[in-house]
């Protein structure tokens, strides 16, 4: 039988480890967007990669939570537990691909970028990323307007951000709740 204090010291260390491992896993999205033009299919590298290492990552996680908290190892429960965090991170994934999600994190990221405040739609913009490089908004009526598609193509590390932000809490969700699969004393 475990001490309960033991086991809220667990669960607090767990929050910050998943957030340190999601950390991992948000730069390693950056870094693989960055080099998108370099790499030869991206798609399937981010799909298959990122998932991966995700779940590895945790099965490591909770290896080490396991041992800390219950004195023993069980594999078993360590990659059962792993497979959360292998689902969501796959969810978040297929949540970054949709274009209405990523409209936010672009809209609020797009002035790092572009050096301007601009408003990122889904469709019906006249305007091209040629123009907000070369317009100063104050001389503007009002804030240009750029479709998702196309500050992302002109910025690829915009649409790592958007993926990053996504798996970033997916792999945390992941993390804590298969926790719960893997640590059982």
């Amino acid at each position: 039988m475990t001490n309960p204090d033991i086991k809220n010291q667990t669960s607090a260390n767990t929050m910050s480890i998943a957030f340190a491992a999601a950390t991992i896993i948000f730069i390693v999205v950056l870094v693989l967007f960055q080099f998108k033009p370099v790499i030869n299919s991206f798609k399937t590298t981010l799909w298959v990669a990122v998932p991966l290492l995700s779940y590895l990552i945790a099965v490591a996680i909770h290896f080490i939570s396991q041992y800390v908290t219950c004195s023993s190892i069980n594999s078993r429960n360590a990659f059962l537990g792993g497979i959360t965090t292998l689902i969501s991170t796959l969810l978040g994934l297929g949540i970054s691909s949709i274009s209405w999600c990523r409209i936010p994190i672009a809209s609020a990221f797009a002035p790092l970028f572009a050096g301007d405040v601009v408003d990122v739609t889904k469709n019906g913009s006249s305007n091209t990323t040629a123009l907000l490089r070369n317009t100063n908004s104050k001389n503007q009526c009002c804030t240009p307007k750029f479709t998702l598609e196309s500050i992302e193509n002109t910025f690829p590390l915009l649409l790592g951000l958007s993926y990053g932000f996504y798996t970033f809490f997916s792999m945390i969700f992941g993390i804590i709740i298969g926790n719960g699969i893997a640590v059982v004393c």
